[in-house]
């Protein structure tokens, strides 16, 4: 009799597992380690992100992350090249919820992430001591995503992660004759203009010498907000 073929039960091999201690003081997992059922959803963006960042290979020395919110995804970024692989990062999330930050710093210093802070501030107006060389800027509403771009290029950043969230300012100033003939119908006028933003930023970071890369973040089910703009300049690439 031909054995019974398991391998469709594997459990699937994520980059962070479930037991990292900061996954609980962020609220995401039991006390046993078990990644609560309303984070589940959480773990895996959070895994997504992660392949995306080590699929660059390059390693960078300074974060930023502007608009970091509850921080997620900036304890996980720290936590991957600090002590998943071993290499030596300073990060720093930005927000302007004070409340917010004062929790994460608390978090922070009480894992002994000692490479890891955050301060208030807003996109336009944050200034680093020094340049960070890697930027990062997820679900940042409406054109908050832009200034994050200019930012970055200005910094030299060599590797940036965008990822828009309800990008309204062009469909509201885009005009009839502006759309495809096709393209009539008000919620379609909608996700077009989104389409035609996220493409000119593309655009944008292309003529700036990155290489540029649309990829999907979150499971489409979640939302149709899934979209990634990843971009890696020549010298990362070298």
């Amino acid at each position: 009799k031909a054995p019974i073929q398991l391998s469709h039960n594997r459990k699937k091999c994520h980059i962070l597992q479930e037991g990292e201690f900061f996954l609980h003081e962020l609220g995401l997992t039991s006390k046993s380690g078990a990644v609560l059922a309303h984070a589940q959803h959480k773990f895996r963006q959070i895994n997504r992100f992660l392949e995306m960042v080590k699929d660059i290979e390059y390693l960078p020395t300074r974060i930023a992350d502007l608009g970091c919110g509850k921080a997620y995804l900036t304890f996980a970024l720290y936590h991957y090249y600090k002590h998943i692989i071993g290499h030596n990062v300073e990060v720093i999330g930005v927000d302007l919820k004070d409340d917010v930050l004062t929790q994460c710093n608390t978090i922070a210093e009480k894992l002994g992430y000692n490479g890891l802070s955050f301060q208030k501030g807003t996109i336009q107006n944050f200034m680093p001591e020094k340049a960070p060389d890697m930027v990062v800027a997820l679900h940042a509403c409406n054109t908050a995503s832009d200034p994050a771009i200019d930012q970055a290029i200005a910094w030299k950043a060599k590797a940036i992660f965008i990822a828009p969230c309800c990008q309204h300012e062009l469909y509201q100033k885009m005009k009839r004759e502006e759309f495809p003939e096709r393209i009539k119908y008000p919620l379609l006028q909608e996700r077009y203009a989104a389409l035609e933003t996220d493409a000119r930023r593309g655009e944008k970071l292309e003529k700036a010498g990155y290489k540029v890369q649309m990829l999907e973040f979150i499971d489409p089910e979640h939302t149709h907000k899934n979209l990634l703009i990843r971009a890696i300049s020549q010298l990362a690439r070298q």
